[in-house]
C-alpha cells in the first residue's frame, strides 16, 4: 500500500496553496493527513472532500484544528460532516483498510524535554496550560497576556448588524495578530534550525564526494550521499566507507527502500564492482 503522508499545511496561512493535482500528485492508495491542516477540524474534512474524492483519506487532528473552539466539539463536527464520505477522522479510533490497520489520535509533548534550561518553569506551565485552554475551553488572551473566555462570534444568529460589523473587525485584527505570529515564529525557528544544522557541519568536519579513492575510514555521516541513502546506511549500522564497500550486494538490497539503482550508483561511485568479495584494483604510485 502506497501513502501519501501530508502534515502541518496550515492552509489558513499559505494564501493560495492548493493540493497538488492530477501528475504532480506521487502515486498513493491512501492520502494521511497527520494534523494541523486548518483550524476547526470540520472545514478540513471538506476542504479534503473538495480535493480527493476517489481515494480513502485519513484525518487525524492536531493541536491547531481545535484554535478558537473546543477539540472534542469540532472532531464531533468532523465526523458528522466526514460520515458517509471518503474522509475517515481518526481520533482515539481506528479503521482497517485492505491489509493495513490505522490508529489516530492527537498526541502531545513533554514541555520540560524540550524546554530551555534556562526558562523559568512557572513560564513553561503557565503558557503550556494556556495553549491547551485555548483548545479545549475557547481560552483567549487580552492585550496583558492575561486569560479570558472568548465572547460573540460574528456567525452567531441572533446578533444585529452593527454588532456582527463589530465582531468581524475584532476577528479580522485577530487573525492578522495570529499570522504576523505564526510567521515569526516560523522564521525564528527556521532560523534556529540553521545554525544548528552548521554547528553541526563544522563539528562533523568538511563533506566529502564519493568517489574511489575515499580511505575506509572516512565516516559515512561526512560523504554527501543523498538523504535516502545515507539514512539507510545509517539504519543499517554501516559507519564508515569501509563498511560499505565490505558488506555484500544481497545485504545492500535487503535494507529498505535501497534498489538495484542505488546499488550501482553506490558501487561505482566507492570504486567496488557489483559482484561479492571483489575490491578494485588500485594502481600503486610509481
Amino acid at each position: 500500500m502506497l501513502l501519501w503522508i501530508l502534515s502541518d499545511l496550515h492552509v489558513e496561512l499559505t494564501h493560495g496553496w492548493d493540493l497538488p493535482s492530477g501528475d504532480a500528485r506521487p502515486q498513493f492508495d491512501v492520502l494521511v493527513v497527520a494534523g494541523d491542516l486548518i483550524p476547526r477540524m470540520e472545514r478540513g474534512v471538506k476542504w479534503l472532500h473538495e480535493r480527493l474524492q476517489d481515494r480513502p483519506v485519513i484525518y487525524v487532528p492536531g493541536n491547531h484544528e481545535a484554535y478558537g473552539c473546543d477539540i472534542d466539539r469540532t472532531v464531533e463536527k468532523a465526523k458528522a460532516t466526514a460520515a458517509g464520505t471518503n474522509i475517515h477522522v481518526l481520533q482515539h479510533d481506528v479503521i482497517r483498510i485492505g491489509e493495513v490497520t490505522f490508529a489516530g489520535a492527537t498526541l502531545w509533548t513533554d514541555k520540560y524535554k524540550f524546554s530551555s534550561g534556562s526558562t523559568d518553569p512557572y513560564q513553561t506551565v503557565r503558557g503550556w496550560l494556556l495553549h491547551y485552554l485555548s483548545i479545549t475551553r475557547r481560552l483567549e488572551r487580552n492585550a496583558e497576556g492575561e486569560a479570558k473566555m472568548s465572547g460573540e462570534k460574528s456567525s452567531d444568529a441572533g446578533l444585529s448588524a452593527a454588532e456582527r460589523k463589530t465582531l468581524r473587525s475584532r476577528e479580522a485584527e485577530e487573525a492578522i495578530a495570529e499570522h504576523e505570529s505564526a510567521q515569526k515564529a516560523f522564521h525564528e525557528n527556521r532560523e534556529r534550525l540553521r545554525e544548528e544544522r552548521l554547528r553541526r557541519e563544522a563539528a562533523a568536519g568538511p563533506m566529502l564526494y564519493p568517489a574511489p579513492e575515499l580511505p575506509d575510514d572516512t565516516p559515512v555521516e561526512n560523504v554527501r550521499f543523498t538523504t535516502r541513502i545515507r539514512k539507510t546506511l545509517h539504519a543499517a549500522g554501516l559507519k564508515t566507507i569501509g563498511d560499505v564497500r565490505d558488506v555484500s550486494d544481497a545485504a545492500l538490497l535487503s535494507l529498505p527502500d535501497f534498489g538495484s539503482g542505488s546499488l550501482s550508483y553506490l558501487r561505482e561511485a566507492l570504486g567496488l564492482p557489483s559482484i561479492d568479495g571483489v575490491r578494485p584494483k588500485i594502481k600503486k604510485p610509481t
